[in-house]
C-alpha cells in the first residue's frame, strides 16, 4: 500500500495513470472512499480509506499493490499510512509555478457575474488603483473580487502544505515535480520508494482467520481449506521497458503548462498579487518558510523577503482586504479554522479587524 499526497498541479493524474500501467500496481486518483456497492454511503475518513485499500489487497489475494494519489493532505493521511507501514510521499513543485497553474485552472470554474480570464484580471489590476479608482475601474475591480480571494486561498493552501511536508517528511518522501516528470532515473527512484513501502506493508498485514482461504481440490471438485496459503508477491520492477512506456505517455499537464520560469511568472503578476503571495508566505512561517524553500532548491524572488521585512506590507494588505469582502472572508475563515484546530494562526494581525468588517 502507498499514498502520494498533493494539493494539485503536480501531474498527479499523469502519475496515477502511469503507475496503473504497471501490472503489479492499481492506483486511484482523487478518491476519498472506495465503496463496495453503488448505494453505499460516501465516506472521507482517512482511517476508513486506508482500511478500504487494505481490503482490496486482501480481495486480490495480494497480486497487486494498491495506492492512491491526491485526495487527502499529508497531515491527515500520513498517520494512517504509517500505522500500516505503507509507503508515503508528497509531491512538491515550485510554489509560484504551482499557484499560477492552480489559478488558471480554478478561474475556469469561478462563478461570477462577469467571468474573466486570468490575463484580463491581471490587466484590470495593472490599470487600476485600489485607492484612486473611478467608477468604471471600481466596477472592474469588483468583478475581480472572487479571483483575489481564490488566489490567496490557493497560496495559503500550497505554502502551508509544503511547510508541513518539509517539517515532517524525509528526503525520499519528497517527490520533486520538475524531475519525476522528466528524468527516468529519478522516476525510478520514486517508484522504488513506493514499492519498498508497499512491501513493508505486506509483511505487517494480518491474513485472518487462519486457513480461511479456499482452493479447489485437485483430487475432486469439492472446496477445501488451504491452510498453507500465502499472498503472492506482485511483480513490481521498474524496468527499462516500463520507463519507456511511462515517458511516451504524451505531454504532462499540457492543459496547464507554462514554459516560463518561476521568476518570469512572478514578474508578470500585478503588484497586488505579488503582495498576496508574500502575505500568504508570511502567514505560513515567513522567513522560515523562505529558508525551507531555499533549502529544497526553490528560490523565491527578493520581493518576498523584502515584503516580510517591510512594515508597510500589512497596511497594503489591509487596503486589499477593505476593497474585497471575499478576501476578508477567506482570511477570517482560515484564522478561525486554525484557532479551532490549535494550529499556528495566520499571524497577520487581521483576525479582529476581519471580524469587525464582517459584523461579527
Amino acid at each position: 500500500m502507498f499514498y502520494i499526497s498533493t494539493v494539485g498541479s503536480t501531474a498527479s493524474l499523469w502519475f496515477t495513470r502511469v503507475l496503473s500501467l504497471h501490472p503489479g500496481i492499481a492506483c486511484f486518483h482523487g478518491a476519498r472512499s472506495i465503496s463496495a456497492a453503488r448505494d453505499d454511503p460516501s465516506h472521507n475518513e482517512p482511517h476508513l480509506f486506508v482500511q478500504q485499500l487494505s481490503r482490496l489487497y486482501l480481495l486480490a489475494d495480494g497480486c497487486k499493490y494498491f495506492g492512491a494519489v491526491h485526495g487527502f493532505v499529508s497531515r491527515v493521511i500520513k498517520p494512517e499510512i504509517d500505522a500500516v507501514h505503507g509507503g508515503f510521499a508528497a509531491m512538491c513543485r515550485h510554489p509560484i509555478t504551482r499557484v499560477n497553474s492552480l489559478l488558471h485552472r480554478e478561474a475556469q470554474h469561478i462563478q461570477s457575474s462577469e467571468p474573466l480570464t486570468v490575463a484580463e484580471v491581471f490587466r484590470i489590476f495593472r490599470m487600476s488603483s485600489i485607492d484612486k479608482a473611478d467608477a468604471a475601474e471600481a466596477d472592474g475591480l469588483r468583478n475581480c473580487e472572487f479571483y483575489v480571494a481564490k488566489f490567496f486561498s490557493l497560496c495559503h493552501a500550497t505554502i502551508s502544505e509544503d511547510m508541513w511536508n518539509f517539517d515532517n517528511l524525509h528526503g525520499q518522501q519528497l517527490f520533486r515535480y520538475e524531475k519525476f516528470t522528466s528524468d527516468p532515473n529519478y522516476f525510478r527512484r520514486c517508484f522504488e520508494h513506493l514499492v519498498a513501502g508497499s512491501r513493508a506493508y505486506t509483511t505487517h498485514v494480518e491474513w485472518r482467520p487462519a486457513g480461511s482461504r479456499l482452493k479447489q481440490s485437485a483430487e475432486d471438485s469439492t472446496i477445501q481449506r488451504n491452510l498453507d496459503w500465502q499472498p503472492a508477491e506482485p511483480a513490481a520492477e521498474c524496468s527499462d521497458e516500463y520507463l519507456a512506456v511511462v515517458f511516451n505517455q504524451g505531454v504532462v499537464n499540457a492543459k496547464a503548462s507554462d514554459p516560463r520560469s518561476a521568476h518570469e511568472i512572478f514578474a508578470d503578476w500585478p503588484d497586488q498579487f505579488k503582495l498576496i503571495f508574500a502575505m500568504a508566505l508570511r502567514s505560513c512561517g515567513g522567513l522560515a518558510a523562505l529558508r525551507h524553500y531555499a533549502d529544497f532548491g526553490y528560490e523565491l524572488p527578493e520581493y518576498c523577503a523584502m515584503m516580510l521585512h517591510e512594515a508597510s506590507a500589512e497596511n497594503s494588505f489591509e487596503r486589499l482586504l477593505a476593497a474585497f469582502p471575499a478576501l476578508q472572508r477567506v482570511v477570517a475563515q482560515l484564522e478561525q479554522r486554525s484557532l479551532e484546530s490549535r494550529l499556528p494562526h495566520l499571524g497577520l494581525g487581521l483576525w479582529t479587524r476581519a471580524k469587525k468588517w464582517l459584523g461579527r
